[in-house]
């Protein structure tokens, strides 16, 4: 650990990133490895915590060879607010799976059905269930 004293953010003036700010909380790759800024001192040194191994280094600034910012407190609440049951009177009337719940707690994979203009859920005839709420699928992963 270096004895300068603590920073929130720095300036990095030289290699692959210059000109970009780094924060504490950001994310920044080291020779191919994602590390987290735990701390920056006065100087152009950083503390980074390894997410592979939980080993902790303290590297210079111009040897960062990416910067990724941590996300906004804003964007993180949109994403959670997406992940979250929403009134059926909202949602998507256009043939998109969705997960759906009824007023019994019941969990369906459905969709509005454009022809019959009602939800079809698996295992249910075409307007058997009136749904309550409604999620969006969750991405699948990345290839």
């Amino acid at each position: 650990m270096t004895d300068l004293p603590e920073r929130e953010q720095v300036t990095i003036t030289a290699g692959p990133c210059a000109g970009q700010t780094v924060r504490v909380g950001d994310w920044v790759d080291w020779h191919g490895e994602i590390c987290v800024v735990v701390f920056i001192d006065t100087g152009n040194t950083i503390r980074v915590g390894s997410t592979e191994d939980g080993i902790d280094s303290l590297i210079g600034v111009e040897d960062i060879t990416r910067v990724i910012p941590m996300e906004p407190a804003s964007r993180i609440a949109e994403l959670d607010a997406e992940r979250q049951w929403q009134p059926i009177s909202t949602a998507l009337k256009d043939g998109t799976e969705m997960l759906l719940m009824d007023e019994l707690e019941q969990i369906f994979l459905g969709y509005w059905r454009l022809s019959e203009d009602c939800w079809d859920c698996d295992g249910e005839s075409p307007g058997n269930i009136e749904p309550t709420h409604w999620i969006p699928l969750p991405k699948g992963p990345k290839a």
